[in-house]
């Protein structure tokens, strides 16, 4: 690859945004109102993913981590995601409780960031959600642990096999060490892409219980 033409493409690549306008009479005075109408609006569109959001955790030593999680749940001013309690970003949640989530839906050149605190939901809740999944998805989680080390694909087929065999004919149970977490938000931006830098970025903070609201410059 031509590290020169990959960045011919790059500058080729760049679009403008259009005129969409997030303006101050459409604001609700409530974020996760706020949000509800924007995600709904990128549902209805069919063309982003409009449930993968990047998770930025950090380490043990501080450094940034970030990866794509699938939203599966809302409650009010809850985001529930589910994963590997002993995973990489499983361990970084139980050191560090405040993370961020980042919604992106280019179709209609928006983006939601929040910035909140992270705990597990309750068992029942989690388990619940296990027997809702496809049985291969519930044998997955017993096959391997995520982010472990395995030696190639053909171990993978292998573990998933023994596994199948292992539950064969029975009900496969939530194992303690997959479940869901609930992001809560104590801070939302939601960011309007517009021609010309024109952005709208609107900010929410939660103090004393109450949403503050603030336009940010582009």
């Amino acid at each position: 690859m031509n590290l020169s033409d990959i960045n011919k493409k790059i500058i080729l690549s760049k679009r403008e945004y259009g005129a969409h306008e997030f303006k101050e009479e459409e604001i609700h005075a409530d974020p996760f109102q706020q949000f509800l109408f924007w995600f709904n609006a990128v549902l209805e569109l069919k063309t982003d993913d409009p449930c993968a959001a990047v998770l930025a955790t950090v380490d043990a030593n501080n450094i940034p981590d970030a990866r794509v999680v699938l939203l599966n749940e809302l409650q009010i001013n809850q985001f529930i995601f589910y994963t590997h309690y002993e995973s990489r970003k499983g361990k970084q949640l139980a050191l560090h409780v405040e993370a961020a989530l980042n919604f992106y839906w280019p179709s209609c050149s928006r983006q939601v960031r929040l910035r909140g605190s992270v705990k597990k939901i309750p068992a029942e809740q989690s388990d619940a959600y296990f027997a809702r999944r496809s049985r291969e998805s519930q044998l997955a989680v017993y096959a391997w642990h995520q982010d472990e080390i395995l030696a190639s694909r053909a171990e993978m087929q292998k573990r998933l096999q023994q596994v199948a065999e292992r539950f064969k004919d029975q009900k496969i149970p939530r194992p303690d060490y997959w479940g869901g977490y609930q992001f809560t938000p104590f801070e939302y931006e939601f960011f309007q892409g517009r021609d010309w830098r024109m952005h709208d970025r609107i900010l929410y903070r939660l103090h004393h219980e109450q949403w503050l609201i603030e336009r940010l410059a582009p």
